[in-house]
């Protein structure tokens, strides 16, 4: 049991400092000239709602002690994160006379195959376990 919340905590205070490096380089342009998620009024609470996403799955995974989707969550949003402000790029509407950004969707679908990722491992680590003891 101790183990479970050992691991739920440091993962929680690991998106969380991801978090906060997201945001103080992203509100003091650090790396980057734009404020590359802000491309839309609603992404503004983009990267909070990725980080309480990312703290719902590392509860239920640490209550069924799936360690690999614990560090998926954490590695998907940093580097996802990362991947974005690299790979991200500025399209300019001319209909609406906005600036579009595909940085959130760099970042989501990063972070949605890392935690995938870590399920599928889990899966697997289980089915191997389950023919071991058997």
């Amino acid at each position: 049991m101790l183990r479970k919340i050992i691991w739920a905590v440091g993962a929680i205070a690991a998106l969380w400092l991801s978090y906060v490096l997201w945001y103080v380089m992203n509100t003091h342009r650090i790396l980057t000239q734009t404020n590359f998620v802000f491309g839309w009024p609603f992404m503004s609470a983009w990267p909070i709602d990725l980080l309480r996403f990312g703290i719902l799955v590392i509860g239920i995974a640490a209550v069924v002690y799936a360690r690999k989707v614990i560090i998926g969550v954490v590695a998907g949003y940093t580097f996802g994160h990362i991947m974005a402000m690299l790979f991200h790029s500025d399209t300019f509407d001319s209909n609406s006379g906005t600036y579009m950004n595909n940085a959130w969707i760099i970042w989501t679908g990063i972070y949605l195959v890392c935690i995938g990722a870590g399920i599928v491992m889990e899966y697997i680590k289980k089915i191997k376990n389950k023919g071991v003891k058997e």
